[in-house]
């Protein structure tokens, strides 16, 4: 039976994820995922895909719930209270007005990426709701790039390793939950995932880009693992590693949860 073996949650879109023991989804938004963002001058969205030392930020959270960020010998600054200033900002098809979290977080991030640009926050106020495409769920994507939750699984990434010369970490793949005791890939034919305090919804493969190739501690480059997955995980045009997945209501994920017998079929 699969169990939850780690969580993890990404404060900061494109930096690095913090491990957490419970994942919390409520009012549509898997809370704490995704709530920052980087952008250039011109309001735009930074990823590793542009930017890739956007991976040397790495985030913790303080006692009191807010953000600590670190990285590359800089002071430890803590994310600032936010601001009244609302700047706009593009992601993807996503344009409208965030919270800019001022001057003292620009410059820290600025430094950390050697590039001017502004940390902003997802305005409480504003939507994005995801696309109805593959789910009639309704969920919230703030700044992530589709779904409120990233599923993999060990026994999957293992396979991966397995026809890799150097293994990668989970870390590529930048997961919000981990299953293990599975069969590699079992992921693709679950269209439900049972958990005791909230049920999950497979909607979709990730498609994969070349953020996966990118070592996030190094910042090297290389052509792996999306050269080995395009030669087994390939969907069409798309190499796909992960399912993206819509909770069906609020509710908590521990590490150590055990998925239920109905785990993937519906």
């Amino acid at each position: 039976m699969p169990i939850v073996s780690s969580l993890f949650i990404y404060p900061i879109k494109s930096c690095a994820g913090i491990s957490v023991i419970d994942l919390h989804y409520r009012a549509g938004k898997l809370v704490g995922d995704r709530q920052y963002m980087v952008v250039d001058e011109e309001g735009r969205g930074l990823t590793q895909r542009t930017c890739p030392r956007l991976a040397l930020v790495k985030p913790t959270g303080a006692s009191d719930g807010s953000v600590i960020v670190h990285g590359n010998g800089l002071p430890s600054f803590p994310i600032p209270p936010p601001t009244e200033r609302r700047v706009r900002v593009r992601l993807w098809e996503y344009d409208d007005e965030a919270v800019d979290m001022g001057d003292e977080a620009a410059r820290w991030f600025s430094e950390i990426l050697e590039r001017e640009c502004r940390l902003v926050m997802f305005a409480p106020e504003k939507s994005r709701p995801i696309s109805q495409k593959h789910t009639s769920l309704a969920a919230e994507a703030q700044f992530t790039d589709g779904y409120p939750v990233l599923l993999a699984t060990a026994e999957s990434l293992s396979e991966l390793n397995r026809r890799l010369t150097i293994p990668v970490p989970m870390n590529r793949f930048r997961p919000n939950v981990v299953l293990r005791d599975c069969a590699p890939f079992a992921e693709d034919d679950w269209r439900l995932v049972r958990l005791p305090r909230l049920t999950l919804h497979v909607v979709k493969p990730c498609e994969r880009c070349i953020i996966t190739t990118i070592d996030q501690n190094t910042l090297e480059r290389s052509k792996e693992p999306l050269r080995t997955l395009s030669m087994f995980r390939k969907r069409g045009a798309a190499v796909c590693f992960a399912q993206n997945c819509v909770p069906e209501s609020d509710g908590l994920i521990t590490v150590g949860d055990s998925a239920d017998g109905d785990v993937g079929q519906t």
